[in-house]
């Protein structure tokens, strides 16, 4: 139940990234990037919560206005993918 709610979240997060990438959606896309750096964090020594971690820093570096398209369209193909795969393939 929580690798879904997991994948959902990184689905929507990948959206908001998308949201951003097209000018709109900062308020939501903050709070998703809390959202990736507490769970980043939690569980550290894995390497995709390293590129959690660096992508809730690049979502807020990028509302900040510093971003560059490439990396926000890996970072968005990088959570979609890990949302449908956590939906898709979850033990529940």
């Amino acid at each position: 139940m929580v690798l879904k709610l997991f994948g959902l979240l990184d689905l929507i997060a990948a959206t908001s990234l998308l949201f951003l990438i097209s000018g709109r959606g900062e308020v939501f896309a903050i709070t998703l990037a809390f959202y990736l750096l507490i769970k980043g964090l939690f569980f550290l020594p894995d390497l995709s919560s390293f590129l959690d971690l660096f992508g809730g820093f690049y979502i807020a570096l990028f509302i900040l206005g510093i971003g560059f398209s490439f990396l926000s369209w890996f970072f968005v193909i990088w959570l979609a993918q890990k949302g449908i795969f956590s939906l898709l393939f979850s033990l529940n």
